[in-house]
């Protein structure tokens, strides 16, 4: 990719952008997983 041009790059933040926001979407998931999850070990 030699030329990249304003709507290319714009699109590319787009896509970061919403990877990042799946991305703390998982995380929350999973820590509301792990919350549910009886672990008392540690306290």
């Amino acid at each position: 990719m030699h030329c990249i041009r304003k709507r290319s790059l714009a699109a590319v933040l787009y896509d970061l952008c919403k990877t990042s926001q799946q991305r703390i979407d998982e995380s929350k998931q999973i820590t509301s997983i792990s919350r549910d999850k009886p672990s008392s070990t540690k306290e």
